[in-house]
C-alpha cells in the first residue's frame, strides 16, 4: 500500500492518489480534452484556471495544488 501524494491516505497498490483524490484527478483529465479542443490551452493553463473556477471542489483544488506545486 502506498499513500496519496495530497492527504496521505492509503491507497491501492501503486497509486498515486486516494480514492477520493484519483477521481478528481479522473475527472480533471477528462475535462481538459474538451477544454483543450474549445480554447486551444495547455494542461497547466487549464489547470490554473480550474482552480479559479468557483464551481471546483476540494478534492480537485487539492490535486491541482499539487500538481502546480510540483511542476
Amino acid at each position: 500500500m502506498g499513500k496519496c501524494r495530497v492527504c496521505h491516505r492509503a491507497t491501492k497498490k501503486d497509486a498515486a492518489y486516494c480514492r477520493q483524490h484519483l477521481q478528481a484527478y479522473n475527472n480533471l483529465e477528462k475535462a481538459y480534452t474538451q477544454w483543450r479542443f474549445a480554447l486551444d490551452i495547455s494542461w497547466t493553463e487549464y489547470l490554473e484556471k480550474v482552480i479559479k473556477a468557483p464551481g471546483t471542489g476540494q478534492w480537485a483544488k487539492d490535486v491541482v495544488t499539487g500538481i502546480l506545486g510540483s511542476s
